[in-house]
C-alpha cells in the first residue's frame, strides 16, 4: 500500500512533495518518488542542533554557530570551529583517545598515544615512557 502527499512546490519533476511507501516503512521528501532509505530526502534538510544515535544518547553530532562537535560514548572525538580562530580539533576533551593514520602498507604510519602523551611515526609504542617522539 503507497500513501502520497502532494505538498511539493510543483519543481519536483511529477514527483509528489512527500511520499510514504507503507510496504516498505519509506518516505520520500522533495520528490523522491521512490524512496532508497528509511528517510530519503532531495535537496537541503535543516535542524536545530543535534543528531543522535537512535538509542545511545551520549553519541552524536552537534551543530552550533560556527562549530560542529562529534562525540562518541560521551568523548569529544572531533570540534571543527570557525570562531576567529579556524580550527580542527582532535580530542578536545583530552581523553584517552588515540589517533591512527593507516597507509596501504603499514597500521600506523602515524599514530598517537594520549596516555603517554606520544607521537610515533611507522610504530605504534616507543622504548620507555621518556619519549615523546618516535620517527
Amino acid at each position: 500500500m503507497i500513501f502520497s502527499s502532494f505538498l511539493g512546490n510543483g519543481s519536483n519533476a511529477g514527483n509528489p512533495g512527500m511520499k510514504f511507501d507503507a510496504s516498505s516503512n519509506k518516505l520520500g521528501i522533495n520528490g523522491v518518488g521512490t524512496p532508497s532509505y528509511e528517510l530519503d530526502v532531495a535537496g537541503d534538510i535543516g535542524l536545530n542542533e543535534y543528531i543522535y544515535h537512535k538509542g545511545d544518547d551520549d553519541t552524536f553530532i552537534q551543530f552550533t554557530d560556527d562549530l560542529i562537535n562529534i562525540e562518541v560514548g560521551e568523548k569529544q572525538m572531533i570540534k571543527l570551529e570557525q570562531a576567529g580562530t579556524n580550527k580542527i580539533i582532535l580530542n578536545n576533551g583530552q581523553a584517552d583517545v588515540d589517533l591512527q593514520v593507516k597507509s596501504k602498507g603499514n597500521a600506523n604510519i602515524f599514530r598517537t598515544d594520549a596516555f603517554n602523551n606520544s607521537v610515533y611515526f611507522g610504530a605504534n609504542a616507543g622504548a620507555g615512557n621518556d619519549n615523546s617522539f618516535w620517527v
